[in-house]
């Protein structure tokens, strides 16, 4: 910005001041555009439609642990604790994404969200048949927290959730659109075309959302 304060320092003024205030302005309009973006990209991961890809899965995945973990360490600093229901209430929205974005990475493999329901239905009946088993053969006293029994049936119900989140993690994205969306693209996530959305309407919205 050239000002010439010499010949006419009045209107010099002006001219600064109209820049300041048009730069300000410029700012609050790029802020604005960045919150109004950070608010669509979280009613995007809050929705279970479309196609999450790799990348986005675990930069979602890492961004929620920071989050926890700042949110333990603050509590830890200040000596407080915000009880069962404050824990509810945190959790549940990072509970409620993360649900919706395994559902998007099942879309972007071509699977149908299905699975996950599915899955975790024969991994809690399995966990509570084992369970029954080792109580069983070697009595109550066999699954206190901490006795060699309790580590190993721990283990070996944590398995296959381990083993399917790191399949998450890893499988390649379907290369071309699906019946789910098209192809991710930017940060990771992508949502069903229009032409994709005008189906017949279904009798439950979980059938829209999960097949």
């Amino acid at each position: 910005m050239n000002l010439s304060l010499r010949a006419d320092p009045l209107a010099s003024l002006r001219t600064l001041a109209s820049a300041i205030a048009h730069d300000r302005e410029a700012g609050w309009t790029a802020t604005r555009r960045v919150m109004s973006g950070s608010v669509a990209l979280i009613f995007e991961m809050a929705s279970p439609r479309g196609r999450c890809n790799r990348k986005a899965f675990l930069n979602i995945a890492l961004t929620f642990l920071g989050l926890q973990t700042a949110l333990a360490a603050l509590l830890w600093l200040l000596g407080t604790e915000i009880g069962m229901t404050g824990t509810i209430l945190v959790n549940a929205p990072i509970l409620w994404i993360g649900t919706t974005v395994c559902f998007k990475r099942l879309h972007d493999i071509g699977r149908s969200g299905w699975w996950l329901p599915g899955a975790f239905a024969i991994w809690f009946v399995s966990a509570m048949v084992i369970a029954t088993i080792v109580s069983m053969m070697l009595g109550d006293e066999a699954l206190a927290q901490g006795q060699p029994a309790f580590v190993a049936m721990f283990a070996v119900i944590t398995l296959p959730a381990f083993c399917a989140l790191l399949w998450l993690h890893t499988r390649a994205s379907e290369p071309q659109a699906n019946r789910f969306g098209p192809v991710p693209h930017g940060f990771g996530l992508s949502l069903p075309s229009p032409k994709s959305t005008t189906r017949q309407p279904r009798t439950f919205y979980a059938s829209a959302v999960l097949a």
